[in-house]
């Protein structure tokens, strides 16, 4: 738990990773989420944050890791958190009480490494552009779990 910040050249200091795990928060998530522009890591699991994914957690383009599993976050997935495809790997979304369908544009992170998105009350097919996820020659599928998914259809 904690945080990791980086030094500029021009001397400004940015925060990189913040991990609140397991640190029993509650309420939102915020918007102001955003305004950390250099996150690589953001990972706010195991707490008890209720209410919607913020679809600004998208301008995040540095982030890497967005984990925010076993909290009780409700709705749809944005389709905003797919914004910034660069350099996303992990996306864990999983134990919470998200409903909807998985948005397509979660196909468009090409360096996705890890979609755990269980044990949570989504429906309807895996969108085709995640199934092209799974067709790179090193790794037949790299996505982590993305078919335990109760309620979803694999096409």
């Amino acid at each position: 738990m904690g945080f990791l910040c980086e030094t500029t050249a021009s001397g400004e200091v940015r925060v990189t990773q913040l991990d609140l795990s397991n640190s029993s928060l509650t309420g939102y998530l915020s918007c102001d989420l955003a305004r950390l522009t250099a996150l690589t890591v953001l990972d706010l699991s195991y707490n008890e944050f209720q209410g919607s994914i913020p679809g600004c957690l998208g301008s995040l383009c540095q982030l890497e890791e967005l984990v925010l599993e076993h909290n009780s976050l409700e709705g749809s997935i944005p389709s905003g958190v797919a914004n910034c495809t660069g350099n996303l790997q992990i996306l864990d979304l999983s134990d919470n009480l998200l409903s909807g369908s998985i948005p397509s544009s979660v196909g468009n992170l090409s360096s996705l490494e890890t979609l755990d998105l269980g044990t949570n009350k989504l429906t309807g097919t895996i969108p085709s552009s995640i199934n092209a996820l799974c067709q790179c020659p090193w790794d037949p599928c790299r996505l982590f779990l993305v078919t335990r998914i109760p309620g979803l259809v694999a096409l």
